[in-house]
């Protein structure tokens, strides 16, 4: 069990690691970013894969589907692996799988997996293939066979929240849970499970109803605990945002910053300041029609390219030129931000909602930069 006081680059790599040449992530990251150039600022370590944008709900306000309007699009396996082989000649070790729904392309995932070059971080998942337990320990079984990771353990993540709205049983979480305890390998699988949603009274409802099925199905809450919330760091609880309370007021650009800064919400776990401890590493993401962002952020900032029609290389030469980016990861929104006051001075007299987040307002300075003017998110 991980003590409370473990710092927090310990926790990650108990977290994250499995036995293998290295003990703390750190080592790791360090050690794969010498393979690119030295003076390159911008040295992603993870490559997010949204292999496919169709979905069999619809969650509101989802950054994913409502990107695409009407439109669908799904990553061939052939081009998923070209740049899957090329990543591996870089410092990229570890990939996400997530969409869309990634179990509606299940097939050609299982293709995919014992194939690929790089380690499997995170599997994601509304949860919906769940249906039952049976089904549930199949699908286990079978990634479980396919996985064939070198560093990391490979997490299958399903957040509870928006998805429950949208038609997701919550029953689906529990057979996940009983059959990931019943096969799963602790040194090579984590199971993590978000309860998230902006209403924190339906989140603390959904919270009572998950343990009343967790006692129906007879599942020992002693053993996640200690298999889950301490040794995995899984969140089985309430972690509702308080997102939209102050939703009518407006504040300054600079006042906005103060503010995240008080909150602890400043940084970005996708983008930020090499040096943060305790950081998982820059990660960028290639969308389901070929794009790809410089951040595996929902607000879709920092387009670099597509990879239909560019090599991972000239993505990334093109990315370390790009000065904002730079000032983003050396400094955080306040790198940015001075970056926009010094072309821009009257970006000082923008107001915005102060329910602004941190992705939100990187995305409006990084769009006020390119317009030269306020733009309309």
């Amino acid at each position: 069990m991980i003590d409370k006081n473990t710092g927090t680059q310990d926790r990650l790599s108990l977290y994250l690691l499995r036995s293998s040449p290295y003990s703390n992530w750190n080592d790791l990251i360090n050690a794969k970013q010498k393979k690119y150039q030295q003076n390159w600022f911008y040295k992603p370590v993870g490559i997010e894969l949204e292999i496919t944008s169709l979905c069999n709900i619809e969650c509101s306000g989802c950054a994913v589907t409502d990107s695409f309007g009407d439109k669908n699009y799904t990553l061939s396996h052939d081009t998923i692996m070209n740049v899957l082989e090329q990543a591996a000649k870089y410092g990229l070790f570890f990939y996400t799988i997530t969409g869309g729904e990634p179990f509606l392309a299940f097939d050609m995932i299982k293709q995919l997996l014992p194939s690929a070059p790089l380690d499997l971080m995170t599997l994601r998942t509304n949860g919906y293939a769940f249906s039952n337990l049976e089904k549930t320990k199949a699908i286990l079984g079978e990634l479980s066979l396919s996985i064939k990771n070198k560093y990391m353990k490979t997490s299958v993540y399903l957040s509870q929240g928006q998805q429950n709205i949208a038609g997701v049983p919550i029953i689906n979480s529990i057979y996940m849970l009983t059959g990931a305890l019943s096969m799963l390998d602790p040194d090579r699988f984590t199971v993590n499970f978000t309860l998230f949603d902006k209403n924190i009274k339906f989140a603390e409802e959904i919270d009572n109803e998950f343990f009343e099925l967790l006692k129906k199905y007879d599942i020992p809450l002693d053993r996640i605990l200690t298999d889950f919330t301490h040794i995995k760091d899984t969140r089985i609880c309430s972690t509702a945002i308080k997102i939209g309370e102050l939703s009518d007021q407006m504040t300054g650009i600079k006042t906005l910053i103060d503010l995240y800064k008080k909150q602890r919400t400043l940084n970005c776990s996708h983008c930020e300041s090499q040096l943060q401890q305790g950081w998982i590493g820059p990660r960028m993401l290639v969308r389901a029609n070929g794009d790809v962002y410089a951040c595996s952020g929902f607000c879709h900032v920092f387009l670099l390219g597509n990879i239909h029609t560019q090599s991972l290389l000239e993505i990334l030469e093109y990315a370390n030129a790009l000065p904002e980016l730079k000032a983003v990861f050396t400094s955080g929104l306040e790198g940015l931000l001075d970056y926009t006051l010094h072309r821009y001075p009257q970006v000082a007299e923008e107001v915005l909602s102060i329910s602004f987040g941190p992705c939100n307002l990187c995305e409006y300075l990084v769009n006020f930069l390119s317009q030269g003017k306020a733009y309309q998110l």
